[in-house]
């Protein structure tokens, strides 16, 4: 990054351009849900509010809106209106709610660290389903515990299936990890627990969302499916189509 930061400034320097800078610290949260968040940027004064979920939304749209008003792109009113009908398909998506649905493309270590903090503040104390399918050239196994080795929400089961993907780790791989950090969740000496009960495998993206969806709306459980882009881009429609003949039985 600071690399990248040294190219960029010598670049500004050669060209007479201004750069444009945003901090953390100018950016103050109002409030966060499932509805989205709304924060002020303190250097333009500007109150926005987007319906993007990730933690690290408001800096990206705070940046936005300043390049809108320093290339006079738009007026403030303008940018107000094209932050909140902003949309991000599989970057945390909310495709359900009541019990909430959750999609999100975190498919390397900080994507689910990201994915994780948001669910420390969506879900405390509640249990989720989880669904994922990752590429075998990626660090699965930390993605996995960084997800699923979280003390605020609590894992309660998790459907693995394979991406449709020649790189793809097969679903009995992942399910063998996954398995490994919800036996140390749980306590294995628990009368008649078993940690496969809660490990589903199914090498369909497309079987496991089902099956993962029907779980959820038995039991009135969060869902979450996260990992390889493939694996999002192949359920995603069966997450908004499926969803409402389940929620209401008759899936």
């Amino acid at each position: 990054a600071k690399d990248a930061e040294q190219v960029i400034n010598s670049r500004c320097q050669e060209t007479g351009s201004p750069l444009y800078k945003i901090s953390r610290t100018e950016v103050e949260n109002i409030s966060y849900g499932w509805d989205g968040q709304t924060f002020t940027d303190l250097k333009t004064g500007l109150t926005l509010q987007t319906s993007l979920l990730g933690l690290f939304q408001p800096m990206n749209a705070a940046m936005a809106a300043r390049a809108c008003l320093a290339l006079e792109l738009a007026d403030a009113d303008a940018v107000r209106q094209g932050i909140a009908f902003a949309r991000w398909p599989a970057r945390l998506e909310l495709l359900r709610q009541d019990p909430p649905v959750l999609l999100d493309g975190a498919h390397n270590p900080q994507g689910c660290t990201a994915l994780a903090a948001a669910l420390h503040r969506l879900l405390p104390g509640q249990p989720v389903i989880f669904l994922t399918g990752m590429l075998r050239d990626k660090d699965y196994r930390t993605m996995l515990r960084i997800v699923l080795d979280q003390p605020i929400y609590r894992p309660t089961a998790v459907f693995c299936v394979r991406p449709d993907s020649p790189r793809a780790l097969p679903a009995p791989e992942l399910a063998a990890e996954a398995g490994k950090i919800m036996s140390q969740l749980h306590n294995p000496l628990k009368s008649g627990y078993n940690v496969m009960d809660t490990i589903h495998v199914n090498d369909s993206p497309a079987e496991g969302a089902r099956q993962a969806l029907q779980l959820a709306a038995q039991t009135g459980t969060a869902l979450c499916a996260f990992g390889s882009l493939y694996m999002v881009g192949s359920i995603r429609g069966i997450l908004r189509v499926r969803e409402a003949r389940l929620w209401t039985g008759k899936g």
